[in-house]
């Protein structure tokens, strides 16, 4: 239930809304709704009660002319001036509440128009804020996004390289076309397990493998590969599979051709310290270790060898 306002609290209000519309007090701007709307009714009221005058005077004019009263009598002599004046003070004063109420009638038709206006303006500044708000959660979603796929690109780098399906399947189809190959690999632990991994593969597709352990102090990155044939013109004469294999990598691999042995496999090979030795007259894949984080210009190096061995192999024309 709501409770209605107190007397105390309506005595004040009922004086405010007789001062505006006598014109006591003029500030209208100051005055609260309630009281303009409350003036504005007052006023129509009255309006209406001096409406009620004139017509009365007009009766009366009416009554004094169908009677004919004596001149010398006080309704022949006085009677039409009352009436004349009742209907002249009943027309003024009905004019002037009328405007008086239109006056206060406009004071809130404008207060109400200002009020859609900022209304409008609280709606407009709520929308932009919600787009504010939609704009700024995709960019949050989108910066979510890019830091999961940055996350599964260092857990990639980080994790102990592997061939990926891909590789496999496109050393699987080297069977019958290579007979053999040496992996050379130094000697820390993740690179002897991916050169196992990359034996293993080359094992299952029916080609002869032997492996060499480089010297203890020898470090390098990235991947070589020795070509025994040299090169026709810019191509490389027998070991293009290899370097498919190495160019189908998840991470972009440094890998170069070279004609020369290194000397420390020359001379693991002469001592007889290969697992399986084999004439040096076969290409040779020389696994290196690597950062698990390359420095930039080392991954932009690596990534633009990548990008130019795929544009040959694109370019390059069927035999």
């Amino acid at each position: 239930m709501i409770a209605s306002a107190s007397p105390a609290h309506k005595k004040p209000e009922r004086k405010a809304m007789w001062l505006l519309a006598l014109r006591l007090t003029n500030d209208i701007m100051n005055a609260g709704d309630t009281v303009l709307d409350g003036a504005e009714s007052l006023c129509e009221r009255i309006a209406v009660f001096f409406g009620a005058v004139i017509f009365a005077g007009v009766l009366g004019e009416v009554w004094l002319a169908f009677e004919q009263f004596p001149i010398v009598t006080e309704l022949g002599r006085w009677g039409p001036v009352w009436a004349d004046a009742a209907v002249a003070i009943g027309v003024g004063l009905e004019v002037w509440f009328g405007f008086r109420g239109a006056k206060f009638q406009g004071e809130l038709t404008r207060r109400s128009k200002n009020e859609l206006t900022e209304a409008k303006g609280r709606l407009a500044q709520v929308e932009f804020e919600n787009g504010f708000l939609q704009e700024s959660t995709a960019m949050a979603n989108e910066r979510a996004v890019k830091a999961d796929l940055s996350r599964a690109e260092l857990e990639t780098k980080l994790l102990p390289r592997m061939l990926n399906q891909a590789q496999w399947d496109f050393i699987q189809g080297l069977r019958g076309k290579l007979n053999e190959l040496i992996i050379a690999y130094e000697t820390d632990a993740e690179t002897r397990w991916y050169a196992d991994n990359i034996r293993g593969a080359f094992i299952s597709a029916g080609i002869n493998v032997g492996t060499v352990a480089r010297a203890a102090e020898v470090h390098s990155f990235g991947t070589l590969i020795y070509e025994p044939k040299g090169f026709d013109g810019g191509r490389p004469k027998s070991v293009e599979p290899l370097i498919e294999v190495f160019r189908r990598a998840d991470v972009p691999v440094a890998c170069a051709v070279i004609t020369e042995i290194p000397a420390d496999i020359l001379s693991s090979m002469a001592h007889e310290d290969a697992e399986m030795p084999l004439p040096p007259s076969v290409p040779i894949v020389i696994i290196g270790g690597r950062f698990v984080i390359p420095p930039p210009h080392i991954e932009r190096a690596a990534m633009a060898v990548k990008a130019a061995m795929d544009a040959a192999a694109n370019q390059r024309l069927p035999e």
